[in-house]
């Protein structure tokens, strides 16, 4: 299957979705109803602004050859932006950016592509030890839900099992140094050069992974618990919108939300931005805590406009950086 094809099924499959929750509420008092949120967007832009601002801290801490400076904050952040513009744009489980950032990185701040993936493989299993936690706080504020049903609650047990193999996965497999015994493997069957010299670029980074879990251990937590923070941000998002639109949310329902949102959007990787699932996620939940449908829509709706100003945010970045004329050293 070309990527083509595959990048206008994900696309497919996310309108179709979109269009059965469309189907489900009143577009036209979703619309409304979005509106009347006024001068409280400047708040939800701004409490986004701060999440996404932890969310790279968070990164940087991962990249122990650069400072933990403003200047190389700033420098990180214009990255970041361009990557999960992309994230958010390519149906490739989220990490379309990925190799952007990595290969940006690299050109315009002198980062080796070696410490540029092992950054990001680092923040990847930062973020989802994350929201492993994230949810987990969630799914048990839904038990003492009762507004909550027990078919969501048996979702989220699956959601919180598939999101701690990936944790596992991620955090784990380093410390078994599988690249150094296959390439030792391959070596003695002789079946190939090149990939052996593969291998050992992954042994490399195995090397590079396990010296961060090992003796970085300050930047780790300190890592994690910035990748805490955006989490945390986006349930404030929730509460405050719903304040800003006449129907005010406990902190709680606004956590269960937010959880059920990511963790719906984690397993759905390959539609990009979660299209029509966070709107789903979003419908199904407000309609259970509040009864209004029109409400879900107009979070998801405001939620969306946001993402929207941050996508035109990313494409200036990239902008900026196709029109630099030469990388700055590291300072």
């Amino acid at each position: 299957m070309s990527k083509t094809l595959l990048k206008f099924i994900c696309l497919a499959a996310g309108g179709a979705l979109l269009a059965v929750v469309a189907g489900q509420v009143n577009i036209r008092e979703v619309m409304t109803r979005s509106l009347q949120i006024g001068w409280g967007m400047a708040v939800i832009l701004g409490l986004y602004f701060m999440a996404f601002l932890a969310d790279t801290f968070s990164w940087q801490m991962t990249i122990p050859c650069i400072p933990l400076n403003k200047l190389w904050l700033y420098r990180v952040w214009k990255v970041q932006l361009v990557g999960e513009a992309l994230n958010n744009v390519i149906p490739a489980a989220g990490l379309g950016g990925e190799p952007v950032k990595a290969m940006l990185l690299k050109r315009r701040y002198a980062i080796g592509y070696s410490e540029g993936i092992t950054s990001l493989i680092l923040i990847q299993a930062i973020i989802l030890t994350s929201l492993l936690f994230f949810i987990s706080v969630g799914f048990v504020l839904a038990l003492y839900s009762d507004k909550i049903s027990s078919r969501s609650e048996a979702i989220a047990v699956a959601g919180l099992l598939v999101i701690g193999l990936g944790v596992a996965a991620v955090v784990l497999l380093p410390h078994a140094k599988l690249s150094s015994r296959i390439g030792g493997l391959a070596a003695r069957m002789g079946i190939g050069e090149r990939l052996e010299v593969a291998l050992r670029h992954v042994g490399d980074i195995e090397k590079r992974l396990v010296d961060f879990y090992s003796s970085r251990r300050r930047r780790f937590l300190g890592a994690l618990i910035m990748a805490i923070a955006p989490w945390i941000l986006g349930v404030l998002e929730i509460y405050y919108a719903s304040l800003f639109l006449g129907r005010p949310l406990s902190f709680a329902e606004a956590w269960i939300i937010e959880s059920s949102v990511q963790m719906m959007r984690a397993a759905v990787p390959f539609i990009p931005g979660g299209l029509g699932v966070q709107e789903g996620v979003f419908v199904a939940l407000l309609t259970a805590i509040t009864g209004s449908p029109v409400l879900g829509g107009a979070i998801a709706m405001v939620r969306r406009f946001r993402e929207i100003v941050w996508l035109a945010g990313g494409g200036v970045a990239g902008l900026t950086f196709f029109f630099a004329r030469r990388a700055p050293q590291r300072n």
